[in-house]
């Protein structure tokens, strides 16, 4: 059980807070751009992994979204934020082959690519949520 959070200034405990919402926000952002990111690719083939994408996104964007706190026993933290430090892994991958597979539909087109501005957002927002949830269940880590 995590210790009291009166020894944690109220501004990291505030900043946590902020960056959780951050984080259910990108997740159901997720959870509802994927069926438009599968509209956006429909002409470029590769079926397989536009259907990977759709279900891997729904399947993060819940794992995001989660209610981390009110996660009480200590075996399922870790049971689920183990998965969750795969799926961010994976993520930071699909994020990858994503832009890889924007460059080779520009290259068809001979156009360029759209900046990656887009996935670096995602993947930061993303990836903020592994600190995040480790400290607010654990927030004396932060001293």
């Amino acid at each position: 059980m995590p210790p009291a959070s009166h020894a944690i200034p109220p501004q990291r405990l505030a900043g946590l807070r902020y960056a959780r919402a951050a984080g259910v926000a990108v997740g159901l952002f997720l959870i509802a751009w994927s069926p438009f990111n599968v509209l956006r690719w429909q002409d470029g083939g590769q079926e397989a992994l536009l259907n990977f994408q759709f279900l891997f996104f729904i399947a993060y964007g819940v794992l995001l979204a989660l209610p981390w706190s009110r996660i009480h026993t200590e075996r399922t933290f870790r049971l689920a934020f183990g998965i969750l430090i795969v799926f961010s892994a994976a993520f930071a991958f699909v994020m990858v082959i994503d832009l890889m597979f924007q460059a080779v539909l520009a290259s068809n087109t001979e156009s360029k690519p759209a900046p990656p501005a887009f996935q670096g957002m995602l993947l930061f927002g993303a990836l903020l949520q592994l600190p995040t949830v480790l400290f607010s269940r654990r927030p004396q880590l932060l001293g």
